[in-house]
């Protein structure tokens, strides 16, 4: 490592490589450290440790598509060991082929790929089928390939394998569940600071992925194994809410719901030694603390007026639904009447948005009307901005659920920081939009590593890019080092992976639909590293309205979360005494 990892992150590093289990022989596990930690820091220590030991000599990272080019960003500014990224550019997979045939020449230590690459088909070939009578031009046809990269990456073959953000892999039926249990490889490190996500039948993956045995008999199949685990630990009955199937033969998991859990002490006690999870209070004095404030607005007369609207149609559709016993016209009603129940939100946020549907039913909905009043959220919002880049010369991000609301506060932030400024006579500060339309990667770094040169040379302030550069890269960047840029306003496409902690403050405009999501957003800028003593969080709702409720979800939703992942007091204790050991071991040598 080219940096001194904390006590604590050596303390990941000696519990991964520790033999658990019946036969003693699995290393590695979940590493669920609480956002901001330093869960990639730790990771690469782990893989390095084993590399040291000679129990591996190359190692696979599988991350979701927007932080792969980050990871491997990390692995330059962290490590002395190469990665190579998979990424397509113009020609698909011929591209990423050629970065195969390039790993199995060169043997990097690291290869970073995104999950979607490992299960999407794929043109593979095209086939001559005939030829045109007429011209003689031959006809062809484009040959499919399935799991072309994951063939490639089981070809290869890897001694480790990290999955960060390992919740994306927690329902066994997705083609991502299915493509990684296809790769085998003797160690497996999971990572994520929320395993649990919604319900407690999510860990299930995850655990027996790392190694059958933790949760079952592995003498079972894959099936027989999560069919024991949920009669064992969930409480499960028939959903009351959902229309049956004439032929009760035919129910399925989706007609299915947990209710419950139970034998809790037993399910910890079998995947605790597998599972590393800290929290920023159990293990280091570096981190800010972390400052909540709920914001509570009201709603105007316009947003009573069109939920009203909406309500009502809401229920007309249930009664049509009722009614219909065509299957395919009864599930295109419910499809409507979901994106109803969605609308709820943005009215929260801002009913001006719907003035940009397309949908005609949201057309009908709105009527005659041009242009909404603006909305107490929203004011309120633009009234903290302002006081904190202004008043309390600080930074700030912003987090909403939708990429058109992200648009809409950062067009009134514009105005607001183009107005104050001009009224100080002072050089106009910056407010950046991070959505999922954000441009990925790095130009610099790919050409370093296509002329072969030190990739840990591409820094946004020596790239000869940096001016025509519009990426994620560089709004990152000049977040945490340009002190004009003050503001950056994100989707969730900013969630993960992304250091802005010279952020001292951030506000959730809306809520995700996940804890898991909510608790990442706020990760963002309480980690490791941050120059503030505290940080503060604004919970912005709307009383009675419907973020009201999805913050009131999220927040139970925690609550299961910390009743059966959360360290008990013997655990923490545990925690501290290992840390003086391993701190009072460090400070001798």
């Amino acid at each position: 490592m080219k940096i001194e990892p904390y006590s604590f992150q050596k303390l990941a590093v000696a519990w991964a490589a520790t033999q658990k289990g019946m036969n003693q022989e699995v290393k590695g596990g979940l590493l669920a450290d609480q956002m901001g930690l330093g869960k990639t820091i730790e990771a690469m220590a782990i893989a390095g440790y084993f590399k040291s030991q000679g129990w591996i000599k190359n190692c696979l990272v599988i991350t979701p598509a927007t932080i792969k080019t980050q990871f491997a960003q990390e692995i330059d500014k962290f490590t002395y060991e190469r990665s190579i990224v998979i990424k397509s550019r113009n020609k698909g997979f011929k591209d990423r082929k050629a970065l195969y045939d390039q790993i199995r020449k060169e043997k990097p230590f690291f290869t970073v790929i995104n999950y979607e690459l490992l299960y999407q088909k794929e043109v593979a070939d095209m086939v001559v089928v005939g030829k045109n009578k007429e011209t003689g031009k031959e006809k062809k046809k484009k040959v499919f390939g399935d799991y072309l990269d994951l063939n490639e990456i089981k070809d290869i073959g890897y001694d480790m394998v990290i999955i960060d953000e390992a919740h994306k892999m927690k329902n066994p039926k997705t083609e991502i569940a299915t493509a990684i249990r296809q790769i085998d490889a003797k160690y497996k490190l999971l990572m994520t600071g929320t395993p649990i996500q919604k319900e407690l039948k999510n860990i299930f993956q995850l655990f027996d992925y790392i190694d059958p045995s933790i949760l079952a008999d592995p003498s079972l199949s894959f099936e027989e194994r999560k069919e024991f685990f949920e009669t064992l630990f969930l409480m499960i009955r028939i959903n009351p809410f959902i229309r049956l199937p004439q032929n009760l033969e035919n129910i399925n998991d989706d007609l299915l719901q947990v209710f419950g859990e139970k034998n809790e002490v037993a399910l910890r006690r079998k995947f605790n030694p597998f599972l590393l999870r800290r929290l920023t209070n159990d293990v280091s004095d570096e981190m800010p603390d972390e400052i909540i404030q709920e914001i509570i607005v009201e709603f105007n007369e316009e947003q009573l007026e069109i939920l009203e609207k909406i309500h009502s149609t809401i229920e007309n559709y249930k009664e049509d639904i009722e009614k219909e016993k065509d299957a395919e016209k009864r599930k295109s009603l419910e499809d409507m009447m979901k994106g109803l129940l969605q609308t709820r939100m943005i009215v929260c946020d801002s009913p001006s948005l719907l003035l940009e549907s397309k949908s005609p039913l949201i057309k009908r909905l709105v009527g005659k009307k041009k242009k909404f009043k603006s909305v107490q959220k929203l004011d309120r919002l633009l009234e903290i901005a302002e006081e904190i880049i202004f008043e309390n010369n600080e930074k700030v991000v912003i987090f909403s659920k939708y990429a058109r609301t992200a648009d809409l506060i950062q067009q009134e932030l514009l105005k607001l920081i183009q107005k104050r400024c001009k009224e100080e006579k002072i050089d106009t500060y910056q407010s950046l939009v991070y959505k999922g339309q954000t441009k990925q990667g790095c130009k610099y770094r790919d050409i370093l590593q296509k002329e072969k040169k030190d990739t840990s040379l591409a820094v946004c302030s020596e790239c000869s890019f940096f001016n025509q550069c519009e990426t994620r890269t560089k709004y990152a960047w000049l977040f945490q080092n340009d002190p004009q840029t003050r503001v950056i306003v994100a989707t969730d496409a900013a969630n993960f992976g992304v250091n802005l902690q010279e952020g001292k403050h951030l506000v959730n405009y809306d809520f995700p639909d996940e804890f898991s999501t909510y608790l990442q957003r706020n990760g963002r800028i309480r980690r490791l590293g941050s120059k503030h003593d505290k940080v503060f969080i604004y919970n912005m709702f709307t009383k009675d309205g419907k973020d009201e409720q999805v913050y009131k979800a999220i927040k139970k939703q925690i609550q299961l979360n910390d009743k059966i992942i959360e360290n008990k007091e013997l655990d923490n204790e545990a925690i501290r005494q290992a840390n003086e050991e391993i701190s009072n071991v460090i400070n001798q040598l």
